[in-house]
């Protein structure tokens, strides 16, 4: 997470940049990014927030704004609350102020030590972070005069560092002395800057105009501060009088028109590049900026640069004479007879020297005969290339100019949009959507604001789906190529030859282009045509252990529009489906047996081909997307959560049209597993049940092994429990190591639902055995996971290395997996078995990860919410149920309805308001009656129980807390509320009648249990 102050305030995490509303909370976020990893005490946030006078309540108006902040920085920085204030758990270096000093400092160092290129490179880097006017959301706070004057008085001496550093790197002069007298008229008494202006004008050759410019300062100093020019000012008019009158250069390198943006890291790494390597190519798209980053990477050097600009050499022959060309006019006349290469040669000679070739691609061999050429005879000649492929040459080191990071392209967006229209406020949300959907290509981002001239950004974005006709008027200085976006893509794609543009028209259909992808669009040739896009820059690689290749947005539509136009898409579109089917069908078996975390990496890097097939096949195949289904529900179940993988196959159990009876009831039986697994109850569940028994019952007796799961599943769906039982024991004799851990996972499903956790117990424990034995990780691992969430329930001291097991097994499947909900139990386990504050550190940790699924955010804080409760901290935890809720609100589920509602229960009972209390707990009641989730509804009864103590109905409580056991099964004698509440009813009742009014509890049927904590809360 970073935080810009160097300007309006800036949140970004990442590549995202985050919206910050409201005025009082860019404050707040600015205040505080002042001083990172501080703490900002209370008054001095105050002070920032409210400089007209602090509010009624400023602390709880200062927590109420916390809250929103924390919500925005989600896991990308820690905002604390510490003894008398608050700190922002961020480095230096994550706000741009912090990193402008280091840079500035760095360039300074660099400069005193001789090393002015480099220098150049981290000033430049250090005034580019400047966006506006410093800590522009802190007008009238008290600290905020004092800090602007500081930060001011370092940019100017940045600024004066900078162009000292460029006059000894050889930048032009006349640059520097445009930017230095703009300087100068804002600090016109700053003695350094207008002698720094005097050296630039001489060294550019202008000496009569650097002696008026003393004269000018001379003056000033003197009718202002009655002084004379000090050491510096006078040491620049003595060089400018014994300087000889140069006759002026023509300039090497054009003058930039506009600021650098976003290309820092770029033009090190370029300028590194051109220390080591005597050829160095820029390669890249069209439009990322290729010739910008190469001028600026010159402008940089300490030794003259020669520009060669080949975009209007339409000739290859004549490669060799544009480059002459742009050698100085010579002194005498040219011998008769001489090439253009010996020319260079002899200019060249053994002079250390760049020549920066421009536009290299539709010349490229001439280019790399050219360059070849002189770098062997010209010793000390380095040579600089643009171009959209490499020239291949021995020792050629290539950079690639990626499109911009969105913050960067957001950046330039708004920075050309100011510049047409100063006076324009723009919405971050749709500048942000502008510049992904361009790719972040800096033309097509120049291009777009330039057109807001004349349109709104909201028509803009919404006119985005026919960029090459809304993105049309360039520059007219830019040269043909880049005044529309559709010259952009088309110079690349008359490059091409016809099988490379042929199959880049069918690639366009393809989300993530990789090998398999390639060679299913363009049969045996695709490798070579593949390697050829991406040459020529309009595939890129993709980071990750297998290949994969992206397109941009920009040449996929473009790509798009051709391959429609000529009839072809269609069976583009089909032979990317037959693949994806292809694919998912070899590896579904996979997925069951000891290769599942193989096949699981293949199949996550063709994840949105899957997703794209898919789609394609529900429009326009349905028995296709059936069977596409059936292939993925294994992957689906492993790799999501189960209630996107419950939505995904619902969408294709309810799909019209004729389907391969056993595809349809994988697909179903896949669809009631996740549903149950994501405690995701669905609407008329017995009503489902019966028409989905019905698509089951035309499946073939034998096929998929997932197929036998199908009556026990759909018995418990409609709350068959007896017949669900008895079909698991009627198919559990013949089944297979990987259907019997199936089998056994239902089975204990059903033993819960009626109330047998020793047999749910003994079942799960079966099943991890079967999924072991069948080399299925993923099933083991949640097997363990809810064994261990049983095993917890009856204090069995083995559920913690159930959990331990479940988290290694996840490790195992995927080593990036946080296996966040496993380790989210133990730590529950820990608190529950006396360690507390090793929970919270561990569940602290947790909280600051991205979670896989809105179920772990929330476990997550909930458990935390329970920690501060539990310990008194009822603030400290109605700040974390708050935050859970907030994420749950998201998905809907009724299962974080009876969660949330439960720890709010909790809380109002221990706040005293009894009134609240019942109320949450009605709908969490309800809620977990919906889903059918006996645990959730004990829990419940729990809360309830601890109401009606709370109400002085202490034989009522006691029944309450024996209708939750009943439920669950078990005692659940780790829980703190149960352990806690048990041992005051006992002392309040006598262990006589409490034990009577538990049992009485204890006693009732499930359904009876249920109804005994409905009716409580309601009434109450």
């Amino acid at each position: 997470m970073q935080v810009g102050i160097l300007g309006p305030v800036r949140l970004s995490d990442g590549d995202r940049v985050v919206a910050v509303g409201g005025a009082r909370l860019r404050a707040l976020l600015t205040r505080l990014a002042l001083e990172p990893g501080a703490v900002v005490p209370m008054p001095a946030l105050v002070d920032a927030v409210w400089p007209d006078g602090p509010p009624g309540d400023p602390v709880n108006a200062v927590q109420t704004l916390v809250s929103r902040l924390r919500r925005l920085l989600g896991t990308g920085a820690e905002l604390r609350q510490v003894a008398g204030g608050y700190r922002l758990e961020l480095a230096a270096d994550d706000v741009d102020a912090g990193r402008f000093e280091r840079l500035a400092r760095a360039g300074r160092d660099r400069l005193r030590a001789g090393a002015a290129a480099e220098a150049v490179t981290a000033l430049r880097a250090a005034l580019a972070l400047w966006r506006g006017r410093p800590l522009a959301d802190l007008d009238g706070a008290a600290v905020a005069g004092p800090v602007l004057s500081r930060l001011d008085e370092l940019r100017l001496a940045a600024a004066e560092d900078l162009a000292e550093a460029e006059l000894a790197a050889g930048t032009t002069a006349a640059d520097v002395a445009v930017r230095l007298r703009a300087l100068v008229a804002e600090q016109p008494l700053r003695e350094r800057l207008r002698a720094l202006h005097v050296r630039a004008l001489v060294a550019a050759g202008r000496r009569a105009e650097a002696l008026e410019a003393f004269e000018d300062a001379r003056t000033l100093l003197a009718d202002r501060l009655g002084a004379d020019p000090g050491a510096q000012l006078r040491a620049a008019h003595l060089d400018a009088l014994r300087a000889d009158e140069p006759v002026p250069a023509r300039p090497a390198l054009p003058a930039p028109l506009t600021s650098l943006i976003g290309r820092d890291d770029d033009l090190a790494e370029v300028t590194k590049a051109l220390s080591r390597a005597r050829l160095v190519t820029l390669t890249g798209p069209g439009g990322a900026g290729k010739t910008r980053l190469a001028v600026a990477a010159a402008a940089t050097l300490p030794v003259p640069v020669r520009l060669v600009e080949l975009a209007a050499v339409a000739d290859p022959e004549e490669v060799p004479q544009a480059a002459a060309d742009a050698l100085p006019a010579p002194g005498t006349v040219e011998p008769a007879g001489r090439t253009a290469v010996e020319r260079l040669v002899e200019s060249f000679g053994g002079s250390e020297i760049v020549l920066l070739l421009d536009n290299c691609e539709h010349v490229v061999d001439a280019a790399a005969e050219l360059a070849g050429e002189l770098l062997r005879r010209c010793p000390r000649l380095r040579v600089l290339t643009t171009s959209r492929e490499p020239l291949r040459l021995p020792g050629e080191a290539l950079h690639e100019v990626r499109p911009l990071a969105p913050a960067d392209a957001v950046r330039l967006f708004a920075e050309r949009a100011h510049d047409v229209r100063p006076e324009l406020d723009l919405d971050p949300a749709l500048v942000a959507e502008v510049c992904r959907r361009l790719d972040g290509l800096p033309l097509a981002i120049e291009l777009a604001a330039a057109r807001l001239r004349s349109l709104p950004l909201a028509e803009l974005t919404d006119r985005l789906g026919d960029r090459f006709d809304v993105l049309t008027r360039g520059a007219r200085t830019a040269d043909q190529r880049h005044r529309t976006l559709r010259d952009l893509v088309g110079w690349s794609w008359e490059l091409l030859t016809e099988p490379e543009r042929t199959l880049l028209e069918r690639l366009a259909v393809v989300p993530v282009v990789t090998p398999a992808s390639a060679a299913a669009q363009g049969g045996p040739d695709a490798p070579e045509l593949l390697a050829a896009l991406v040459d020529k820059s309009l595939l890129q690689l993709a980071e990750g252990a297998q290949p994969r290749y992206r397109m941009l947005e920009t040449i996929r539509e473009f790509a798009l529009a051709r391959l429609t136009a000529s009839g072809r898409r269609a069976a583009a579109e089909a032979a990317l489906v037959a693949s994806v089917l292809e694919l998912t069908e070899r590896a579904e078996p996979g997925l069951r047996s000891a290769d599942q975390p193989q096949w699981l990496v293949r199949l996550r890097g063709e994840w949105e081909n899957l997703r794209a097939a898919v789609q394609l096949a529900v429009g326009t195949d349905p028995a296709t997307a059936v069977r596409l289904g059936a292939a993925l529900a294994q992957y689906w179940t492993i790799s999501s959560d189960h209630t996107a993988t419950t939505h995904r196959l619902r969408r294709l159990v309810e799909l019209d049209g004729p389907a391969d009876p056993e595809h349809r009831a994988v697909v179903v039986a896949y669809y009631v597993l996740n549903a149950l697994l994501g405690e995701h109850n669905p609407e008329a569940a017995p009503a489902i049940a019966g028409r989905l028994r019905g698509w089951a019952g035309a499946a073939p007796a034998a096929g998929h092994p997932v197929l036998p799961l199908l009556d026990p599943l759909l018995a418990l769906l409609a709350d068959e429990t007896g017949a669900g039982l008895a079909a698991a024991d009627r198919l559990l004799p013949a089944a297979g190591d990987w259907t019997r851990g199936g089998l056994l996972l239902v089975r204990s499903m059903l033993a819960g639902a009626g109330g047998d956790l020793a047999g749910a117990i003994a079942d799960l424990d079966g099943a991890a055995s079967a999924y072991r034995a069948a080399g299925d990780l993923w099933g083991e691992s949640t097997t363990l996971t809810f064994l261990a969430l049983m095993r917890t329930r009856s204090a069995d001291a083995a559920a913690a290395p159930a959990l331990e097991r479940a988290i290694g097994l996840r490790r195992r499947l995927d080593p990036s997996d946080e296996a966040i909900e496993q380790r989210a139990w133990l730590a529950q386990l820990h608190a529950w078995t006396g360690a507390p504050e090793q929970a919270r550190a561990e569940l602290t940790g947790l909280a600051g990860l991205a979670a896989p699924s809105v179920h772990c955010v929330v476990l997550v804080r909930v458990l935390l919410g329970d920690l501060d409760r539990l310990g008194g901290d009822l603030a400290g935890a109605r700040r974390w149920y708050g935050e859970a809720a907030a994420h749950a609100a998201e998905s809907g589920e009724p299962m974080f309805v009876a969660i949330l509602g439960t720890s709010a229960g909790h809380l109002a009972v221990a706040a005293g308001a009894a009134d609240t209390a019942a109320r949450e707990l009605t709908a969490a009641a309800t809620a977990a009656a919906h889903i059918k989730d006996l645990p959730l509804v004990a829990a419940v009864g729990v809360a309830a129980a601890a109401l009606a103590r709370s109400d002085r109905e202490p034989g009522a409580a006691a029944e309450l807390l024996g209708a939750a056991h009943a439920l669950r099964g078990a005692a659940d004698g780790l829980n703190p509320d149960v352990v806690e509440l048990t041992a005051r009813l006992r002392a309040e009742l006598g262990q006589e009648e409490f034990a009577t009014a538990y049992e009485r509890g204890r006693g009732l049927a499930g359904p009876a249990a249920n109804a005994l904590i409905q009716d409580y809360v309601r009434r109450r």
